[in-house]
């Protein structure tokens, strides 16, 4: 996660100041500007987001990821339905990305939460073996 905030804060620098290197438009600076906060806020969230993935891939207990994809590509058009209503127009499609990550997130949480000490990380489960094929298998 301290990764995630040095990338949030490298990000809000480069949105911040770099469009200046792209384009004079003082419009479309201000544009990009403004999407620092939400931008940070993405980082952060998908950068713990992308952590579970990882360890739910590699202890193997990755079932509970095409549930949280379908429900966070639900999440994402409802915010972006509602950006749209609203006259958000690119914020709401950057909102609308932390709301898939952060409802990955949530589901990677509770997953780990209701499996207990069966999850990789209560000591139990694959995650705790030494990975051979027989431990897979029984």
């Amino acid at each position: 996660m301290g990764l995630g905030l040095l990338l949030a804060l490298l990000l809000a620098g480069v949105f911040a100041f770099g469009a200046r290197l792209f384009t004079s438009d003082v419009a479309v600076q201000s544009g990009v500007a403004a999407l620092v906060p939400v931008a940070m806020v993405a980082t952060q969230v998908c950068s713990t987001m992308m952590m579970f993935d990882g360890i739910s891939i590699g202890a193997c207990d990755f079932g509970h990821l095409p549930v949280a994809n379908a429900v966070g590509l639900g999440v994402t058009l409802a915010i972006i339905w509602a950006s749209g209503r609203a006259g958000l127009g690119l914020q709401g499609v950057w909102w609308s990305l932390v709301g898939f990550y952060a409802t990955r997130l949530a589901a990677h949480v509770l997953h780990f939460m209701l499996k207990g000490s069966q999850s990789v990380f209560g000591g139990g489960g694959t995650g705790s073996s030494s990975g051979s094929a027989e431990e897979a298998a029984a």
